[in-house]
């Protein structure tokens, strides 16, 4: 992303993917605009878990303190200010100004990305599929069922 910023601000680029808070750095600097925001296509399930069906059945106590932790954490960030939130994380981004990390959190808060849940949907796990296959990521469409375990819910 840092390079992408650079080539877009040396006119190397017309046109880069961005996440936070690369993308609030490039409109504060007026080097460019968002021309597409990726959330407005609804849900997409991005970050998961991954762990053999074994692997649950032997460690199930742990894998379910990890659920309850996730969800504790979602809920938590859920019910922040964008300020609480900026004061929060700050520490683990020294380079960015305040202003422009509470942008870009304000921006993910604003696009409704964050998770309230650590369920996985069919619909995001669907849009997700889609775009793995479209991308040539993976060669065919899995079955939800076969893939996505709730029972640690």
């Amino acid at each position: 992303m840092t390079d992408n910023l650079k080539a877009l601000r040396d006119e190397e680029l017309d046109v880069a993917q961005m996440f936070e808070p690369y993308a609030s750095m490039a409109l504060k600097a007026g080097i460019g605009s968002i021309l597409h925001a990726a959330s407005a296509r609804g849900p997409t399930t991005y970050t998961t878990f991954l762990a053999t069906r074994g692997g649950i059945g032997r460690n199930r106590d742990a894998f379910a303190a990890m659920v309850r932790a996730v969800r504790r954490t979602q809920c938590w960030i859920s019910e922040r200010s964008t300020e609480e939130l900026t004061g929060a994380v700050a520490r683990f981004f020294p380079d960015v100004m305040p202003d422009l990390l509470a942008s870009s959190l304000l921006r993910y808060r604003e696009a409704d990305l964050w998770a309230r849940h650590p369920e996985v949907s069919q619909e995001g796990f669907a849009r997700l599929s889609k775009s793995l296959l479209s991308g040539g990521f993976i060669a065919r469409m899995y079955a939800y069922e076969d893939c996505v375990h709730q029972s640690l819910n």
